[in-house]
């Protein structure tokens, strides 16, 4: 049975027409041009002063790679298939709801943090889902449902991310479950397949890690304990280790479908990871030859993110006579970015841009300082073998994870 909570956008996104009527022959093309048709409904809710940078916000969220138009596709899909895995019939209010929570959720993680003038906004990126949430509220209004029903959709929305810290379990309706569960494990594509799960994760992460002004595949200075209290926004503070164990081996799952997919693939996630780092080595070692072969002829630079806007990168030109003291010199050197009020407070991320012809090419120095891909591997190994998530002899992570099982 559908909880009856959830029976309040059987109209919702017909009214709001920005959804074909066959969802499942849906194409991320396709969502990407009915999407533009709520830009006019969640811009009613700023002033008209905000609308053009409100309108540009939303158009950067449709195209943008980890949470965009294709993430909540995949989301949406996702929580389809937890809903047909949990026994529960996908009747239309059950439909129109997934869709719901699948485009509302990371829907302000876009949007412009200052307004026409200059004017500082608020940071969406760090507050999106209570946004969102107030948003969904005044959305509600305009097409006639009632507080509960609007309040159970915020709910939803304002706590998708609270699966990382382990929230109170009511939290949530029956479909509201769904879509906590599928951001997790569909966010980075919607695949049956546990490795292709594994292999998304790590994609995702991989491109959220922002290139040339991102933060390091892994650091040996970060200890067991400070792994642990990593969180989600620390960024150039952590690694994208802390990231990938998060999401792996860290989050809570709330259905029962949810629970043993996320077993699953945390059982096949070494032998997936290992092959994916591996080919990261293996580009880099390669670009790296590139550039030892081409020492007189290259231009080098480091990059990092930009303190003062972290949209931009820093790019400053260096010596080449050293290679490998460059390298090593980088990866100890901080980025001066604000201390935080936390465990983690010390950022890094300085990347080593080449410049050979019209060739460009970024290395991460936390992995050209490695000697070799075996020698890099162990050390991903071990960054993964942290005081709550440590490895059985066969390979497999065991210890005090969350155990769904």
């Amino acid at each position: 049975m559908v909880d009856e909570r959830d029976r309040h956008l059987v109209n919702f996104f017909p009214r709001l027409s920005i959804f074909d009527k066959s969802p499942l022959g849906n194409t991320p093309d396709s969502w990407r041009k009915n999407l533009f048709n709520i830009v006019n409904v969640v811009a009613n809710q700023f002033a008209p002063s905000y609308l053009k940078e409100v309108r540009k916000g939303i158009n950067n969220w449709v195209i943008h790679p980890d949470h965009g138009a294709r993430h909540s596709l995949d989301v949406y899909q996702g929580a389809r298939y937890l809903a047909t895995q949990e026994g529960l019939k996908i009747e239309p209010n059950l439909d129109a709801y997934l869709q719901a929570g699948a485009v509302l959720h990371d829907l302000f993680q876009l949007f412009p943090t200052r307004g026409p003038k200059g004017e500082v906004l608020a940071d969406l990126r760090i507050i999106h889902p209570e946004a969102m949430a107030r948003t969904i509220i005044e959305v509600g209004r305009m097409v006639g449902l009632d507080w509960g029903e609007r309040r159970d959709l915020a709910r939803t929305v304002q706590h998708h991310d609270d699966t990382y810290k382990n929230s109170p379990y009511d939290l949530f309706s029956p479909a509201g479950k769904l879509i906590a569960d599928a951001d997790k494990l569909y966010g980075g594509g919607f695949e049956r397949d546990p490795s292709e799960l594994v292999r998304g994760t790590l994609e995702r992460n991989k491109i959220g890690a922002r290139g040339e002004k991102g933060w390091y595949l892994v650091r040996e200075d970060l200890t067991p304990e400070l792994r642990d209290n990593w969180s989600y926004g620390d960024r150039w503070y952590g690694d994208r280790v802390c990231s990938v164990r998060r999401d792996i081996f860290g989050t809570t799952f709330y259905t029962d479908s949810g629970k043993r997919i996320a077993k699953e693939r945390r059982e096949v996630f070494w032998l997936t990871a290992e092959n994916f780092f591996g080919q990261e080595y293996d580009e880099m070692d390669s670009q790296r030859k590139l550039w030892y072969d081409n020492l007189n002829s290259v231009r080098v630079y480091r990059t990092s993110v930009d303190p003062k806007n972290k949209s931009a990168f820093v790019k400053e030109q260096v010596d080449t006579n050293s290679p490998v003291a460059l390298i090593n010199n980088l990866y100890k050197t901080h980025i001066n970015l604000p201390r935080r009020h936390g465990s983690l407070d010390t950022a890094y991320g300085w990347m080593i841009r080449i410049e050979i012809g019209n060739k460009t090419m970024a290395i991460d120095p936390s992995v050209a300082r490695l000697n070799s891909k075996n020698e890099f591997l162990n050390v991903v190994r071990k960054a993964f073998e942290c005081r709550l998530f440590p490895f059985h002899s066969s390979g497999r992570f065991s210890g005090n994870v969350v155990d769904d099982s």
